[in-house]
């Protein structure tokens, strides 16, 4: 046998029989408490009625945007106009004098601003507020989930109960549970929300409008105030069918809803999968317990938890104590949207582990928390010569142009990673982000990030995952569903060591 044949062989001789990583990265959508949130099939008991809320809550002028049709989206902006009921109609005197109660220092402004615009349908203003006047939405829910809490607020957007028999019992109830100190408190600094130009404000409200009409809307009372409107127009189009929505929020509860559900879904198919190293995003407390009982992956109480980003370890693998490493001058790290690790397999290998969250909005970000990852790779490689990295990442990359900048930055920093096509797949209905409503996303966005061999990596990627089935995702299966309960698919590889 030739020198170079034996050489051959022995080179996949090794790449068989060395112990391989399995590798899982997973946004698990850690604060899902939304029955309406998402089309996508929910099962056929709670389908009809979802789709009836759509009907009666997504703008018309939100879906006819991604038709591509002028004509359509003027016709579907008129249907708006008279959609729905008058600010008069939506607060009653009665709701004004206990807004007035609640909130005392708001409560002239808000008078003013309902006595000034009462005649006005009021459907499509609030359907298109600024960006961040309506931040409450992402907040409240945040923070239910932080403490391992369900998010509770008579909301269409929650899995608590309506409460109330008619549009004013409804409205009054979200009042008593939203005018809280702490609802305050999560509010955002005036200097950080939105504006409507006046040209906007005059079409949405009328000739008349000015913008010192909203400009309270900026202050935590109006934010408040923004928020309890929206949530109440939502619940005024709906009353008539509010058994029917407390059904779907009960089923919801029972299934793609239950946090500890999807947690333990989640344990099982990583079960399956063998997994070794997982990289988390957006995870709940509930995904953590689970993982950790039992001891079946390491604590990860030492890393930041604010965003669920995190870096769990299998502990048969690994060695018990990874050092928590910090990255200074990065305000994504501060805000746990970054996670690094510098932890050693049993088996000898030490390792620099990073588990990170892109800006949604900037998909540089993704892109500047590889270049810091890297980084420190460089930093440690100095005291460990034969150390390794991966890391696991939502990216969000929305475009293809996007997705390409990502890979031109790993190839330039000598990194390689996985390519899978789609790891999301969805179409947002009722929610606040307006920009997103009705648009189907179909996207790739999730990577697992390893050295190349000519930068000293001793593993490649084989055998990818999405949604821990080999081959592509459905682009026509909407996610979240009945057996994905997140609006991404984890991506899985197997690390084999090539020398």
């Amino acid at each position: 046998m030739g020198m170079k044949v034996f050489f051959v062989l022995l080179f996949y001789w090794g790449l068989c029989c060395a112990e391989p990583l399995h590798v899982y990265t997973a946004n698990v959508l850690g604060a899902f408490s939304d029955p309406f949130e998402f089309a996508g099939d929910y099962g056929p008991e709670m389908n009809p009625t979802r789709d009836w809320v759509f009907r009666q809550v997504v703008p018309r002028e939100a879906l006819a945007r991604w038709q591509d049709d002028p004509m359509a989206l003027e016709q579907a902006a008129q249907q708006d106009r008279q959609h729905g009921p008058t600010l008069g109609e939506l607060v009653t005197p009665d709701l004004l004098r206990a807004l007035k109660k609640k909130d005392a220092d708001g409560g002239e402004k808000i008078e003013s601003f309902i006595t000034k615009f009462q005649h006005q349908k009021i459907f499509r203003f609030l359907n298109q507020v600024p960006k961040g006047w309506l931040s409450l939405d992402k907040r409240l829910p945040d923070k239910a989930a932080q403490r391992g809490q369900d998010f509770s607020l008579p909301i269409l957007g929650s899995m608590a109960l309506l409460k109330g028999k008619n549009p004013n019992e409804l409205k009054l109830n979200l009042m008593e549970d939203l005018y809280q100190s702490e609802t305050y408190d999560l509010t955002r600094p005036q200097k950080s929300l939105g504006q409507f130009t006046e040209e906007q404000l005059k079409e949405l409200l009328g000739r008349d409008a000015e913008i010192q009409d909203v400009e309270f809307f900026r202050t935590p009372s109006g934010q408040v105030f923004v928020y309890w409107l929206y949530q109440v127009l939502n619940l005024h189009l709906t009353a008539k069918k509010v058994e029917q929505v407390n059904q779907v929020k009960r089923l919801f509860a029972e299934t793609l809803g239950d946090p500890k559900r999807r947690a333990e879904l989640l344990k099982e198919r990583l079960r399956k999968g063998n997994a070794d190293l997982l990289f988390t995003q957006e995870s709940d407390l509930y995904t953590r317990e689970a993982l950790v009982k039992g001891g079946e992956f390491l604590p990860v109480e030492q890393q930041n938890d604010q965003d669920g980003t995190f870096v769990f370890l299998r502990s048969a693998k690994w060695d018990p104590n990874p050092q928590v490493l910090t990255v200074e001058g990065y305000d994504g790290f501060e805000k746990g949207r970054l996670n690094l690790l510098l932890a050693r397999l049993k088996s000898g290998p030490s390792f620099l582990l990073a588990s990170a969250h892109g800006a949604s909005t900037d998909a540089s970000d993704g892109r500047r928390q590889v270049s810091l990852v890297y980084q420190k790779f460089q930093e440690l490689v100095k005291e460990h010569p034969t150390l390794q990295l991966v890391m696991g990442m939502d990216a969000n990359t929305k475009t293809p142009e996007e997705v390409a900048d990502l890979e031109k930055h790993l190839e330039k920093l000598g990194l390689v990673g996985t390519s899978v096509g789609p790891t999301t797949v969805k179409q947002r209905m009722v929610t606040v982000q307006h920009s997103k409503v009705g648009k189907l996303s179909i996207d790739e966005e999730d990577y697992i990030i390893t050295l190349q061999e000519q930068q000293g990596g001793r593993y490649i990627m084989t055998d990818p995952t999405v949604g821990f089935q080999s081959g592509p995702a459905d682009s026509k299966q909407l996610l979240p569903d009945l057996n994905n309960p997140s609006d991404h698919y984890p991506v899985g590889v197997i690390l084999k060591k090539i020398h």
